[in-house]
């Protein structure tokens, strides 16, 4: 979820690096933006992801506000 602060000329909304897994949900974060970096490269603008914990795959792609989105 991306946090919104109210400003002197408008609203300022920064996204915050977190996704869970669809299947075990999970908790990820994404600090050093290696999975949006991988996510940028590919044309169609979403990566394949596989879970540390159950070892499920699952797909991983940005909404308009920058927040993550995850389906299986």
């Amino acid at each position: 979820m991306s946090k919104c602060i109210p400003i002197k000329n408008g609203i300022l909304c920064i996204a915050e690096p977190y996704f869970r897994c669809p299947h075990c949900d999970k908790f990820f974060v994404d600090y050093n933006d290696i999975r949006l970096n991988r996510i940028n490269k590919n044309k169609s603008l979403y990566t394949k992801v596989r879970c540390v914990k159950c070892g499920k795959k699952f797909y991983l792609t940005y909404d308009i506000k920058g927040d993550f989105v995850t389906w299986k």
